[in-house]
């Protein structure tokens, strides 16, 4: 195949593909500028129900402690931060709703952490609360909170994983996500310090590329 630049009809929008060697592109929308350049305005949406997930992983350093701030401790080459048992130490973020977000899809919350010391069969109770907000809207608004009960008996040392039944709701393309990570002990039995390894973000995609106006 020559490499260049082809372009094509479809359900009457203009598909471009640019092509060098192995390297392969697609856009969907307008023509060619008059001038010839590639620049395109438009976006390349999935079609036939395709979708892609897109994931934010944000580690232990990351996190802005709160006004009962967890301390900080190194658990091999990793970095975490200490939810001491007996309090409700909390963490805040602020997270970027990526412009190809599928319209009313929820964003999955994952919660990777460890315990050190003696073996401890409790539960650990994890709460995070946010708020979602879209340009003109209120930042110090209401909130909405989802929480996760592990189902204990965690090896001691070992890395878990806990995946929240409830994710963020109501989030939309580029919107500001508040979030508020803490640990309820009052909810939980882990008489043990729960050490923050890493939080992961997923968001469904419905979309590549962005669309750009150009002078």
């Amino acid at each position: 195949m020559k490499e260049g630049e082809w372009r094509f009809w479809s359900r009457g929008r203009i598909l471009f593909h640019k092509f060098f060697g192995l390297l392969h592109e697609f856009w969907s929308g307008e023509p060619l500028f008059a001038d010839g350049s590639n620049r395109m305005r438009g976006q390349f949406k999935m079609d036939k129900g395709g979708l892609a997930g897109s994931h934010v992983r944000v580690s232990a350093p990351s996190w802005h402690k709160g006004a009962s701030a967890p301390t900080e401790n190194d658990v091999g080459l990793f970095h975490t931060l200490v939810y001491d048992a007996g309090h409700d130490d909390e963490v805040h973020y602020t997270l970027l709703a990526p412009f190809r977000m599928k319209a009313g899809t929820d964003i999955v919350i994952t919660v990777k952490w460890t315990y050190t010391g003696a073996q401890d069969n409790g539960t650990l109770h994890w709460a995070c609360e946010y708020i979602c907000v879209g340009d003109g809207e209120t930042v110090d608004g209401s909130t909405t909170t989802t929480t996760i009960t592990t189902a204990g008996n965690h090896p001691t040392g070992k890395k878990v994983t806990t995946k929240f039944t409830t994710g963020i709701i109501g989030a939309a393309a580029d919107d500001d996500i508040g979030i508020h990570l803490y640990r309820d002990f009052s909810e939980d039995t882990l008489n043990a310090d729960a050490e923050l390894i890493s939080v992961h973000f997923r968001f469904t995609m419905d979309k590549l590329g962005e669309h750009l106006s150009h002078t």
